[in-house]
């Protein structure tokens, strides 16, 4: 790896959790595209959900997230998937430095994926693809406010498929940050890597709400920070999210942060030694889909360039202040890739303030 920031993404046949890592790096898209290409176009994998959007609509483009238009190919190409510019699959652009360990389809849902994490620069070695499944599916149905309801196609699909011997674990072991699911978290912890976890709950992709309850706690103390938005700490909690008792019921001794995002109004955060909030950002709402891996990935890009920001409050306000603008930015367009702010998006938006 080089300095600059990589994510990895994972799933595996007993959790479907999501993992990314990251180094270093100057852009806000880092995590975000290796996330987002994968758990917020058309890999639905986890278990614990995603924010997804169908692949044949993701409105697509370069680093400014500005879509290619037409059908590209010549005639015998252009029938496939991978190779119609018409579905907009997500921005090209900048190198990003990320790493894949995922498993898709040998389909064209599964290379169009493939093609994404290439043209965003996100090494793709890590990437398996599986004969015998298919590439999962999730659709999204959006409200007039911009909210989600989803609809995922698997049972089984290749992300469930996927298993420990398949996992390039060097990809890890080499990371700064390790941002987690199950099977490599051993391998994260030896390295003495950073561990950040969202738990990110979709109900539809869980058998019962108690499955998903438990499936969640049961890898949630071994992080070092955890972000929650407010819904999930209603949810893994039973009680009011705005209280403040309530949120600390998650704290457990050895955690360094603990976030929770409240949509538009910004986020609250606890660490032992200083707790607060950041304010959101006022923008037009068109789409929330990807706007959390905008959120994470801007914090972890930040953390993976100074963690002195869990003992430092002023540093940690105004990494906070950056994620909250990724992720509004992000909701201002539709789909999760071409939504994904660049550092000059972001800092644009955080010096005009609200």
């Amino acid at each position: 790896m080089n300095s600059s920031a990589s994510s990895l993404m994972l799933s595996d046949r007993r959790s479907h959790l999501r993992a990314s890592f990251v180094t270093e790096s100057n852009w806000s898209k880092i995590a975000g595209i290796a996330t987002a290409s994968m758990s917020a176009t058309c890999a639905s994998r986890e278990r614990d959900g995603v924010e997804g959007a169908v692949a044949a609509s993701e409105e697509g483009g370069d680093e400014e997230g500005v879509g290619d238009e037409g059908v590209g190919g010549d005639d015998e190409e252009q029938g496939l998937l991978r190779n119609r510019r018409s579905h907009r699959r997500g921005g090209g652009g900048g190198h990003t430095g990320g790493a894949a360990v995922c498993c898709f389809g040998d389909d064209e849902f599964g290379h169009m994926l493939a093609d994404i994490l290439r043209k965003n620069g996100v090494e793709d070695e890590g990437v398996l693809f599986d004969k015998h499944a298919r590439t999962a599916l999730a659709f999204v149905t959006l409200k007039s406010n911009g909210e989600r309801e989803f609809m995922f196609y698997r049972n089984p699909s290749a992300d469930m498929l996927l298993t420990e011997s398949e996992i390039n674990l060097n990809l890890i072991r080499r990371a700064k940050i390790f941002h987690y699911g199950s099977i490599s978290l051993i391998a994260a912890k030896e390295a003495g890597i950073l561990l950040s976890y969202d738990p990110n709950v979709r109900l539809p992709l869980w058998p019962s709400e108690d499955a998903a309850r438990d499936g969640i706690k049961s890898i949630w103390n071994e992080a070092d920070f955890i972000k929650v938005s407010d819904d999930e700490v209603a949810f893994l909690t039973k009680g009011d999210p705005t209280k403040e008792d309530v949120v600390l019921s998650l704290w457990f001794e050895g955690l360094k942060l603990l976030i929770v995002t409240d949509g538009e109004k910004g986020c609250r955060y606890f660490t032992k030694g200083f707790k607060g909030s950041v304010a959101g950002y006022s923008v037009k709402t068109v789409d929330t889909t990807g706007a959390g891996d905008a959120f994470v990935g801007a914090l972890l890009v930040s953390i993976a360039k100074d963690d002195s920001i869990f003992q430092n409050e002023e540093k940690l306000r105004e990494a906070l202040a950056f994620a909250n603008a990724c992720g509004a930015i992000c909701t201002t367009q539709k789909g999760a890739i071409p939504a994904l702010p660049t550092t000059a998006d972001a800092l644009e938006l955080v010096g005009r303030g609200k």
